[in-house]
């Protein structure tokens, strides 16, 4: 599902919580971005729920912060406020797996290159954890062009995107992260979590 969009209106950058779920999973939130995905041979199909009501995926484990503690600790803290905040919202018995689709404009150059995007990785990464239960998130990098698909795990996350980025060539677009217009170079703070975990919060009400 996607939890929120992230843009830039009138110079600034804005993010705007969404909840909005895929019945056809990652496939058709890849071919919205563009990317082509094969179909998959037929199979029974699952029971739609009832008019109004939602049917999220069964609780599975999560990752356990002791995982995130022993693998990547630099996020340790960050997953411990993203579980806060799913606690906070008593929404703690809910899977969902996490996507991240980065703009990859000429115009965002200088988040990329001063790590904001990176950190902003890092927390969706953080978020993730207390979410899904694999550690890994897919990555879409879109820049108008083919889009270039990748993931980022706990154990690989630390310079992952200036990794990837580098093989991703510039474009233009409209899609961008956080507000980062009075200092491109911030790092989200704990206030992050709130409008994705409320996005997800109200796409699981009936």
């Amino acid at each position: 599902m996607v939890l929120a969009e992230l843009y830039r209106r009138e110079g600034g950058w804005k993010i705007r919580a969404v909840g909005q779920g895929y019945a056809s999973g990652l496939a058709g939130l890849a071919t919205d971005y563009g990317v082509d995905v094969e179909s998959e041979p037929d199979a029974a199909a699952a029971p739609l729920p009832a008019q109004g009501q939602r049917n999220p995926t069964p609780a599975q484990p999560t990752v356990a912060l002791s995982t995130v503690e022993r693998v990547a600790p630099g996020l340790l803290s960050p997953a411990r406020r993203a579980s806060k905040a799913l606690v906070d919202r008593a929404i703690t018995n809910q899977r969902a797996a996490v996507y991240l689709i980065l703009d990859h404009d000429l115009h965002m150059e200088e988040l990329y290159e001063s790590f904001a995007v990176q950190a902003f990785a890092e927390r969706v990464l953080a978020l993730s954890a207390t979410l899904d239960d694999d550690g890994t998130v897919p990555v879409v990098f879109s820049s108008g062009r083919e889009p270039f698909l990748e993931e980022i795990r706990l154990d690989n996350y630390r310079g992952r995107i200036g990794q990837l980025h580098t093989q991703v060539d510039w474009g233009w677009g409209d899609v961008a992260f956080y507000d980062a217009s009075k200092n491109p170079g911030s790092v989200p703070d704990e206030r992050f979590y709130a409008g994705p975990v409320d996005a997800f919060a109200t796409w699981l009400r009936p």
